[in-house]
């Protein structure tokens, strides 16, 4: 579920269950169940899309801000810890590697 509000907070303005499924690859049946259950837990909030009554669109609350900044810290956190004691050419493969697994693997776009 972090995914989904790490879509929302990259995005800044509130998204359709599609361009949610769309930009995490996951389903539209699974991001609504998700999403249901944020909603549940006060950390994003779900309207109906005045353009398209069909859709809705999702919304991050202030509930979920913190857990995003503490997401963030905590992967700063890993960041650091994982290039402590790499030397430059270490981290410039290590960079490199990275970049080739966010083109692999959508999901690290999100990051």
């Amino acid at each position: 579920m972090v995914e989904i509000l790490l879509c929302l907070d990259k995005s800044k303005t509130p998204q359709a269950v599609r361009d949610v499924s769309f930009d995490t690859e996951y389903s539209k049946g699974m991001i609504s169940r998700c999403v249901e259950n944020l909603r549940q837990q006060g950390y994003v909030t779900v309207e109906r899309n005045v353009q398209d009554r069909r859709a809705v669109c999702i919304a991050l609350t202030e509930k979920a801000k913190p857990v995003i900044a503490d997401f963030h810290a905590k992967e700063k956190e890993m960041i650091e810890t994982l290039y402590a004691g790499l030397n430059d050419a270490d981290i410039q493969d290590l960079d490199r590697i990275l970049k080739l697994c966010r083109q692999t693997l959508p999901i690290c776009n999100l990051l």
